[in-house]
């Protein structure tokens, strides 16, 4: 199908200035167990799409006649995070959204050169990626779900009913904690839903030949802002600098595995195909950044206040978009029947 269509096969083009007659609905799942942050990831895209560099913005727009109550869903916690307060968790019951994303990607003729650059941030490699980067419009259809971090690893309120839409999407973002308070609690939510899910899928024969999931996979280990990842990048020689100062991991798969364990990145080897897993670290928040806007991410970009925990400096997110837009292109090249990029665009 490529990016979006204007007019319809056989009719008069739209005018390049006239809004798109068909715009590719795009289904995703966002999994995360309680204090991973899915309600603050949702309430992050809207400012990481205006944070893109000039040439990669995206809008994002609530959907009410499809789905009510996105737009105030989304501007409430966007609002939040733009007064350095943290969204409430969603605790109560399961809520769908729906919402327009439209923005730009790389052409999809030069991925191919983008996937032999190396992924740093030499001088070379800047140059090189500048030089041969070109955009294409695209917009689809987002439909989200919120819901009780714990109901799946719990299984309490409706988890059939996630699990049967997470069984129709056409990728997943998993968000897993890696801090030790919280990393069991993200491997077993990792396993509960893989449970739950190939069941799903089996009955429906949804698997592939190898009884893999068909389904886009975007690991996102969260909360980069944390000192405790920082250290473990270190230590693992895992940690490269950005021009800006800001820091990156090297490989971001290998320091899943490190992080998260060997238990839970086999899990994933083998439920899903390698071509359809990206890994990405990822902040909704931003790393913290001093008076001099100089990023130290020894520092905590969080502290406790009467009001609860609140966050030190302006928002940045990384990595929130960018698994979702991966997700996307891989969806797209697939329905066109074009080979997908091998590396997902990062924040970095």
């Amino acid at each position: 199908m490529g990016h979006y269509i204007h007019g319809n096969p056989g009719q008069p083009q739209n005018n390049a200035n006239s809004q798109p007659d068909v715009v590719p609905d795009l289904k995703i799942g966002i999994i995360g167990d309680t204090q991973t942050g899915k309600t603050t990831l949702i309430g992050a895209l809207r400012i990481a799409g205006t944070q893109q560099e000039d040439d990669f913005k995206w809008n994002i727009r609530g959907l009410d006649a499809e789905k009510p109550n996105s737009g105030a869903f989304m501007t409430t916690n966007t609002g939040l995070l733009l007064n350095q307060e943290f969204p409430t968790p969603g605790t109560v019951s399961n809520s769908e959204y729906a919402y327009l994303m439209s923005g730009k990607i790389p052409k999809a003729r030069l991925n191919f050169i983008m996937d032999l650059l190396p992924n740093n941030d030499l001088p070379i490699v800047r140059w090189v990626r500048d030089l041969v980067q070109d955009t294409q419009s695209a917009a689809f259809k987002l439909q989200l779900w919120d819901y009780p971090g714990d109901s799946i690893r719990n299984n309490t309120g409706n988890v059939q009913d996630l699990i049967e839409f997470f069984a129709t999407c056409d990728g997943i973002v998993f968000l897993f904690d890696p801090h030790p308070q919280y990393r069991q609690n993200s491997t077993t939510t990792l396993d509960a839903t893989l449970d739950k899910l190939f069941n799903e899928a089996y009955i429906g024969q949804k698997l592939d030949g190898d009884f893999k999931f068909r389904q886009y996979l975007a690991v996102c280990i969260t909360k980069f802002d944390e000192p405790y990842i920082h250290k473990e990048l270190v230590k693992h020689r895992l940690n490269g600098t950005l021009r800006t100062g800001l820091p990156y991991p090297t490989n971001p798969e290998t320091a899943f595995k490190v992080l998260a364990g060997d238990y839970a990145h086999g899990q994933i080897a083998t439920n899903f195909p390698k071509g359809r897993v990206g890994y990405f670290m990822s902040s909704s928040i931003g790393i913290y950044m001093d008076a001099k806007g100089k990023y130290d991410p020894t520092k905590e970009n969080t502290y406790p206040a009467s009001s609860g925990v609140r966050i030190q400096c302006p928002v940045r997110p990384i990595n929130v978009l960018e698994p979702l837009i991966w997700i996307y292109s891989s969806v797209q090249h697939e329905r066109s029947q074009q080979p997908a990029p091998k590396n997902p665009r990062r924040w970095w």
